[in-house]
């Protein structure tokens, strides 16, 4: 045993913080870089103590040594959640876990019990909280550890509308003026309860597919701050499939935004250019593309103008033909691994139900949503699988997935009531206002005198539009299991 460790039993966690205890001979760490106390260094960073004292002359030992950090920290979340304190008010414990992982005064501890309102389902704000921190804590020490063990870069590259927008809209100066995704109530149920652009009241799917597999967070290609060391998000609130020329002449205008598909996949082509992706297609043999969901704009732009379903439908091949062009640009560029997913069925989604509403019984099926707009989605999606399955034949070696957004959506709603959502809520909108659905198309979530559901985890619409963070977590959850990731020659992984 190396004098370097101190092998005692301290009786409080005060006196054992500064100790170091289990020395291995064989652990991926010593493969770190080398250098007198860097791997010290990392650890420190993790745990946020200095754990040696004479860390410059126990370098070597360091190397070898298997640091145990934990099992601790998830008893002040408990203490939080037992007094009824709200899910984001326990996790500001986030923080402290990952710097000191043990609270050095009464202050700190006093936090955990808060004076926010209780939520009005334990079982599941307790799942979601320890379900994200642990996938969080998780993330950040692979991540400080793997960018010294040289861990394979394994990017996600992502192109949309406001379902998997980040924060590209809000840096755009069009978008960023018009949209509320800008300010809270949206992101309230996001870390440190801050906006960041997307239009939920916490994360999207996208960010429960990243943190599942490993990664940090997609930041927005907008950002210019940003490192996009593992993929970056292109999608923009408000986009559509079809170039904005297009729109035009079917006489429909889109006020959001201009950057359409063909738009952000300039965006990309620049992006690799920039960090020489382009003479390097090897690098993106392992990334993920997901290419939409997108495409379903058109349509609600297009029956806003006063066209019916018949017209509409008419349009569902050049939108799907913008899809595939986009498939076939990023294979160009060497993607091996394409996910290209369908619309929602939006007949379900208070926004269309609002909009659309009629007094005839027979427009709704058995789960209360309008049959025509969900055929019309229904229609969109077959044609977009058709051409996915005749772009396979072309590209045998490229694996080409089809993102059934439809289905799980419907497994969503059929279950709804099990996974702890209220059944009265099912189409209601979480913030909004007025009508059947909770939502006015005039006065929107984010406008003043707008208020906010209790629990937006018993909502699965969040403003009418969008969904909560609590139903994206459960879409992420069906896609991962059922559909995306089994299929794909991808996973993240931690070995040296």
């Amino acid at each position: 045993m190396s004098q370097c460790f101190q092998v005692e039993r301290p009786k409080s966690f005060e006196a054992r913080r500064n100790t170091l205890l289990v020395p291995c001979s064989v652990h991926p760490f010593n493969t770190v870089k080398q250098g007198k106390g860097e791997i010290a260094d990392d650890i420190c960073l993790i745990i946020g103590e200095q754990l040696l004292d004479k860390t410059n002359d126990c370098s070597e030992d360091l190397k070898k040594a298997l640091f145990l950090v934990g099992q601790i920290g998830g008893n002040e979340f408990n203490y939080g959640l037992l007094q009824e304190s709200h899910v984001t008010q326990a996790k500001r414990f986030e923080g402290n876990k990952e710097k000191g992982l043990c609270l050095r005064d009464q202050k700190t501890e006093k936090q955990a019990h808060g004076t926010t309102r209780g939520s009005r389902n334990f079982t599941k704000n307790y799942r979601i909280l320890h379900k994200s921190l642990n996938l969080e804590i998780r993330n950040r020490i692979c991540r400080r550890a793997g960018y010294e063990l040289g861990l394979p870069s394994l990017p996600v590259l992502l192109f949309g509308d406001s379902l998997a927008d980040t924060g590209n809209c809000i840096r755009e100066s069009i978008c960023g003026a018009r949209t509320a995704c800008a300010r809270l109530p949206y992101g309230m149920n996001f870390s440190q309860k801050k906006t960041t652009g997307r239009c939920s009241n916490g994360m999207l799917m996208i960010d429960f597919i990243a943190l599942e597999s490993g990664l940090p967070l997609l930041n927005p290609i907008k950002d210019q701050t940003a490192n996009f060391r593992h993929g970056a998000d292109f999608a923009v609130a408000g986009a559509t499939a079809l170039p904005v020329e297009i729109l035009e002449n079917e006489k429909m205008v889109n006020l959001s935004t201009n950057s359409s598909l063909s738009v952000q996949l300039d965006w990309m082509s620049s992006h690799f250019q920039t960090n020489g992706y382009t003479d390097r297609p090897d690098k993106l043999e392992k990334a993920l593309f997901l290419v939409g969901g997108i495409g379903g704009n058109e349509f609600i732009f297009s029956l806003l103008e006063g066209k019916t379903m018949e017209e509409t439908q008419r349009m569902v091949p050049e939108v799907v033909e913008a899809i595939i062009h986009g498939v076939r640009r990023v294979i160009s560029l060497g993607a091996t691994q394409i996910v290209v997913p369908g619309n929602f069925p939006g007949g379900c989604f208070p926004i269309a139900l609002t909009i659309f509403m009629t007094d005839n019984s027979s427009a709704y099926d058995e789960h209360h949503c309008l049959k025509d707009f969900n055929n019309l989605i229904i229609f969109f999606n077959d044609h977009l699988r058709q051409a996915i399955l005749d772009l396979k034949k072309e590209y045998p070696n490229i694996t080409l997935i089809y993102g059934d957004y439809y289905n799980a959506y419907l497994w969503l709603l059929q279950n709804a009531a099990s996974l702890g959502f209220e059944k009265n809520s099912l189409q209601k909108a979480c913030c909004g206002t007025g009508g059947d659905y909770n939502f006015d198309i005039h006065i929107k979530c984010g406008d003043p005198g707008v208020s906010v559901c209790v629990d937006p985890s018993t909502y699965i619409s969040w403003d009418g539009a969008h969904l909560t963070q609590e139903a994206y977590s459960w879409l992420a959850r069906w896609l991962i299991d059922n559909n995306i990731l089994p299929q794909l020659n991808w996973a993240p992984s931690l070995s040296v």
